[in-house]
């Protein structure tokens, strides 16, 4: 296992440019597992802390192969218009509260989390632990939000 770090700026300017840097990084390697924490010093930050494997899962058109127990689609998984809407409504709520938090938005969640959570429309938050990527920390922190939204679309 190998490990990359990043330093996201808070910055506007520089934002988009550091978030264009971690996702072409994530694109090309099997991310097994993330840290971050807000640095502050001359300027404030997120360090990111990456480990992970050269190469990439395989791909198919059904449940990505992981090496956990929990379920994952990938992000450019093809999604039905139903699918779609609630992927559009999660992405909503993420994009609003990292307004809210000045957090990126893949912290809170990442696009395969949210697309797998359109995909298997948890209906418990013991449901939600299944998916790849939400730990009990995360479900403490947004667990009922998710939930009460996929009730609600």
């Amino acid at each position: 296992m190998k490990i990359k770090t990043f330093r996201i700026h808070t910055d506007v300017g520089q934002l988009s440019k550091d978030e264009k840097s971690i996702n072409q990084f994530m694109e090309t390697v099997t991310v097994k597992k993330t840290a971050t924490e807000f640095v502050t010093d001359k300027e404030n930050y997120w360090s990111v802390l990456v480990y992970y494997e050269n190469g990439l899962l395989e791909k198919n058109d059904s449940i990505m192969g992981v090496t956990s127990d929990k379920i994952s689609f990938p992000a450019d998984t093809v999604l039905s218009h139903e699918e779609n809407i609630v992927f559009n409504t999660l992405k909503d709520w993420r994009n609003n509260l990292a307004a809210k938090t000045r957090l990126p938005g893949y912290i809170i969640c990442h696009n395969s989390e949210l697309v797998t959570i359109a995909k298997i429309k948890p209906k418990s938050l013991e449901e939600l632990g299944k998916i790849k990527g939400f730990s009990s920390r995360k479900i403490l922190k947004y667990g009922d939000d998710v939930l009460a939204l996929l009730n609600s679309v």
